[in-house]
């Protein structure tokens, strides 16, 4: 009697969480959560398991769509798609890869998915991946040129000590607009010691899939319109506070 209410259980969980259309651990023992990203409130996390003495940190991670139709598998640093529980062909599967510090985020219309990832922990380059599912294989495109060409002229980093360069800004995609035509991306400036305003961050509305920006967000815009979208990166500065109106002093 008790094994079958086991059953039933697990079979109820399981249910709930197509149902949430967050994401599903397909590996025991546990590696991974419905957490939600260290930069977009509105993306998944996708961490690895915590090593212990007798296992390794590992990554399994299925995260379906809002259509409950598609499904991103993440296993270690790769992923495959699957449509319907067919695999999605994919081109480029040999160079594409995820960080082990990442987060995705699908569109409300299940037809792309952003990955945000760092090359270097949480103090290294943050960029943003752009997956289109097309009609017979995976399409990826860059949409962050415009954005970190029209940032990079708003701040300096003293790079080695001259003024001779600048340092490349984190860009972070934080949610998705008008299904999956339109993309909330946030441009920081590193938080490194040789740059006198780090932290410091503008948000822009880009098109999907050229990268066109077609709107300019300063931070306090962008935590006014967008505050309960962004995750624990940026969600309390300057203990911001929504409901009260209360807006970070850089504009």
């Amino acid at each position: 009697m008790a094994k079958r209410i086991d059953i039933r259980l697990t079979v109820f969980r399981f249910f709930i969480t197509l149902a949430l259309g967050c994401c599903f651990i397909i590996q025991t023992p546990r590696v991974g959560s419905c957490k939600e990203g260290y930069w977009s409130a509105e993306s998944v996390d996708l961490q690895y398991s915590v090593s212990t003495v007798s296992a390794r940190a590992t990554r399994d991670i299925d995260v379906i769509s809002p259509d409950k139709k598609k499904r991103v598998i993440v296993t270690g640093v790769g992923f495959h798609i699957k449509i319907n529980g067919k695999r999605l062909p994919d081109p480029k599967e040999d160079i594409h890869g995820i960080q082990i510090l990442a987060e995705l985020g699908w569109s409300p219309d299940s037809k792309a998915f952003f990955v945000t990832q760092s090359d270097g922990g949480e103090v290294g380059t943050w960029y943003v991946n752009i997956y289109i599912l097309g009609p017979r294989f995976l399409i990826d495109a860059d949409i962050t040129n415009e954005v970190k060409k029209d940032f990079m002229a708003r701040y300096n980093c003293d790079v080695w000590g001259e003024d001779r360069g600048n340092e490349i800004p984190n860009i972070a995609a934080i949610k998705w607009l008008n299904g999956s035509s339109k993309l909330l991306l946030l441009a920081e400036v590193p938080p490194h010691s040789s740059c006198p305003e780090m932290g410091k961050f503008m948000g822009y509305v880009v098109s999907v899939p050229s990268g066109k920006i077609l709107v300019r967000y300063s931070a306090a815009e962008v935590k006014a319109k967008w505050g309960r979208s962004l995750g624990r990166r940026h969600s309390n500065d300057e203990k911001y506070d929504i409901d009260k109106g209360k807006l970070p002093s850089w504009k």
